[in-house]
């Protein structure tokens, strides 16, 4: 659903999985199942709300270990939206993303 061409449907299933996401057994289980590199994908879509639910899903599976080294793949892009005046409707949460990514214990 992640690569559907209806962006409908995309939109609506990052924002699924970014819920689903906020809890430690759907978030193992989308990175184990590598679902990453779908979602780290989508940060470049043309549709800003796909984009804003990547930025959040991310976030999410950054919040485990193994999810953070896979989202740091992304901090070149998400830094690049957060200097960009496009994606100031963003900015708070591509400044979350980005902490939880760089979060250090």
């Amino acid at each position: 659903m992640l690569n559907d061409e209806n962006q409908e449907v995309v939109k609506i299933t990052c924002a699924v999985l970014a819920c689903l996401a906020q809890q430690k057994p759907a978030k193992v289980d989308m990175i184990e199942k590598n679902y990453f590199d779908k979602v780290a994908a989508l940060l470049k879509h043309d549709d800003n709300e796909i984009k804003l639910n990547c930025v959040q899903l991310i976030a999410y599976l950054a919040e485990d270990p193994k999810g953070q080294q896979l989202a740091k793949s992304c901090l070149d892009t998400l830094n690049s939206y957060l200097s960009n005046e496009k994606y100031k409707d963003m900015k708070i949460y591509l400044e979350d993303c980005i902490k939880v990514i760089n979060w250090v214990p």
